[in-house]
């Protein structure tokens, strides 16, 4: 069994063991607004932008996608702690009974008056993308790195329920057990590892970093060698499946027999995850997919339908993309696959 499938077994046998809810989640990116101005970013987040969608407009949605099956609200950005809105939205949400998830550059929370949000965040996730001088290199400032362990030690003080988010580039490899050690060193539960996507500024500033096959299958056995050893720890998430996995499990990238779908369907039956952009749309997967396939927008006065009709006329569409990257991916020669680039890549038209 591929260290993917032990980890999805894994992960099943604990909902099964325990009873836990089959998590459905609400991305959202409230705001591009950002401290810092990372070149991997790919949203394109910056310190001058001052739009941020509002509370009240995410909070009408988020009561209809609990109605369809949604139960994680996932705040993204931008940095989420530059929000305005962000405590009354997270008071809201746990109120309305979502688990709420938070990813943030941490640097900002070193200052008391951001702290007392952490008491309504569930999962908080600091993003790391190295020892200190590469973490400040890609960051784009120094000092950056500091900054982020004063942050997590503020984090620490309220939570024990954290992780790491690294995006992997072609140096990874150098110093991923560096990563995992630090995790480890700050009893982090989560160590999420997720490949450089070429969108937004990464697009731009990191192309030549994009981590080829060789790199990205060392991890991978890296990752299998060490999960005997730290997983009662550490869980390590790979966002790259071995090819064999998907082949054998398709609808993992929704690309397994067709769903039937009727207006009186729910959403989360069709996707485990949709994305608010900052624009109020919203996407199925992931953040990067063409606008022609949204789901709808947060601002549209009838959700129920604006749901109908995406199912008559988007939701086949966005099917037959599901089982064309899919049959890309069976037919191509890549080991390890970062399905989700592949899905954005083939939806904005871009060969793979």
């Amino acid at each position: 069994m591929s260290f993917q499938a032990e980890q999805t077994a894994l992960v099943d046998e604990k909902i099964t063991q325990c009873e836990l809810p089959v998590y459905r989640i609400v991305q959202i990116h409230p705001t591009l607004r950002c401290n810092l101005k990372c070149a991997h970013c790919y949203s394109s987040s910056l310190p001058g932008n001052q739009e941020y969608l509002s509370v009240e407009a995410i909070l009408r949605f988020l009561a209809f996608a609990k109605e369809q099956g949604f139960n994680v609200v996932s705040m993204s950005g931008g940095e989420p702690f530059l929000y305005p809105g962000l405590g009354d939205l997270l008071q809201e949400t746990q109120a309305m009974g979502y688990q709420n998830n938070v990813a943030t550059n941490a640097m900002l929370l070193a200052a008391e008056g951001k702290r007392h949000w952490l008491n309504f965040i569930d999962i908080i996730a600091v993003s790391v993308d190295g020892p200190p001088d590469i973490h400040d290199e890609i960051r784009k400032q120094p000092g950056a790195f500091n900054k982020m362990l004063k942050g997590l030690e503020a984090i620490k003080t309220v939570k024990d329920n954290f992780g790491f988010i690294h995006t992997i580039t072609n140096r990874t490899e150098e110093y991923l057990l560096w990563l995992v050690q630090f995790a480890l060193d700050h009893q982090a539960k989560l160590l999420q590892l997720h490949p450089l996507e070429l969108s937004g500024r990464a697009a731009i500033e990191m192309r030549h970093m994009l981590p080829g096959q060789d790199a990205l299958e060392k991890i991978y056995l890296t990752c299998f060698l060490l999960k005997e050893e730290i997983e009662e720890d550490l869980f390590i998430q790979l966002d790259s499946f071995h090819h064999d996995f998907i082949i054998e499990f398709p609808e993992l990238i929704y690309a397994g027999k067709q769903q039937v779908i009727h207006n009186s369907s729910k959403l989360a039956d069709c996707f485990r995850q949709i994305v608010i952009t900052e624009n109020g749309d919203i996407q199925p997967v992931g953040y990067g997919m063409n606008a022609s396939y949204k789901i709808g927008n947060i601002f549209n006065p009838d959700y129920q339908e604006m749901l109908e009709e995406y199912y008559n006329n988007i939701y086949p569409r966005t099917q037959l993309l599901f089982a064309e990257v899919f049959e890309k991916i069976k037919t191509g020669s890549e080991v390890m696959i970062n399905w989700n680039s592949k899905l954005h890549r083939l939806s904005n038209g871009i060969s793979l």
